[in-house]
């Protein structure tokens, strides 16, 4: 029953794109993936960085791994310009 209802279940993910307004002065953008729903992502990330402006919020199938994909293209598109925080977050320019 469990693993039945578990198949059912529509799992959404969503690439994101956001920044604060030093960061795009210096074109740097979060780049990445999340289960979350948009209000939930934007609530963590304006914890620590109230001024944080969200530029991209795109759900795609989870099944398919969609969103996975189309982040490893991106990444791998960007890959030379990736600046990786001690913090582990990772803004592109």
């Amino acid at each position: 029953y469990i693993l039945s209802t578990l198949q059912n279940i529509n799992l959404m993910e969503a690439i994101y794109v956001l920044s604060d307004p030093d960061s795009v002065k210096q074109g740097k953008y979060k780049i990445g993936i999340t289960t979350r729903e948009k209000e939930l992502l934007l609530r963590d990330y304006t914890r620590s960085r109230p001024e944080v402006e969200l530029y991209l919020f795109e759900n795609l199938p989870a099944e398919q791994g969609s969103a996975r994909k189309l982040e490893t293209i991106v990444l791998s598109k960007f890959q030379k310009y990736r600046i990786k925080h001690k913090t582990s977050e990772t803004f592109y320019k």
